[in-house]
């Protein structure tokens, strides 16, 4: 029993700064967030990888801190893996989320899924 709780909680602090998701972004410049992460590494930039964008679309993804402080600038990417510096430093603890956009003038709704990494 004690490796098993050893085992859990190695495997939840290896992941602490990782999520991933499964969004559905509003027509006309909707937005979605991904769940918040603990930033667990002292690195300065955050990802998103395996990302897929339904319908072939291109959306706009950032990074937020506290989900309301915007932390990266927006990046148009129609899937893959991608990442960026934050604009300004975060801390390790830090709690941050992805937010992603869709284009302001898609009259249609957008599936996006992948994994978002706030290192």
């Amino acid at each position: 029993m004690t490796l098993a709780l050893l085992l859990a909680a190695t495997a939840s602090t290896t992941l602490a700064g990782s999520t991933w998701f499964n969004v559905i972004l509003p027509r006309f410049g909707g937005t979605a967030n991904t769940n918040v992460t603990t930033k667990s590494t002292s690195s300065q930039y955050w990802e998103y990888r395996d990302v897929a964008v339904g319908g072939g679309k291109t959306v706009s993804f950032t990074a937020m801190r506290n989900g309301t402080q915007q932390v990266g600038n927006w990046y148009d990417s129609a899937g893959g893996t991608f990442h960026a510096p934050y604009t300004s430093s975060q801390p390790v603890g830090a709690m941050i989320n992805g937010r992603i956009r869709n284009k302001p003038f898609e009259t249609v709704r957008v599936q996006v899924w992948g994994t978002f990494d706030s290192r």
